[in-house]
């Protein structure tokens, strides 16, 4: 099964795609559910590993939302996690 020719795949292709995904995270539910079979999680590795968007811009985007830091103080750590 080729997941490339499949609009539907699981990891979106395109760079909107790939905005919208980020757009749609909850940063809140993500610290409480994110060690869960069925969590909340943000499905944007395979985008910072190949450089694609970078943690920086990921936090720069979840804090423009306005979230203080301290409330989504587990995605920040995972997100730093991530530079380590």
């Amino acid at each position: 099964m080729n997941l490339f020719k499949n609009h539907n795949t699981t990891f979106p292709l395109t760079y909107v795609e790939i905005i919208e995904r980020l757009n749609k995270i909850n940063p809140i539910k993500y610290g409480a559910t994110r060690n869960y079979i069925n969590g909340s999680v943000t499905y944007l590795s395979p985008y910072i590993s190949r450089g694609i968007i970078s943690t920086k811009f990921i936090l720069s985007e979840i804090l423009n939302r306005g979230h203080a830091q301290a409330e989504i103080e587990k995605f920040i750590q995972e997100l730093t996690w991530r530079d380590y």
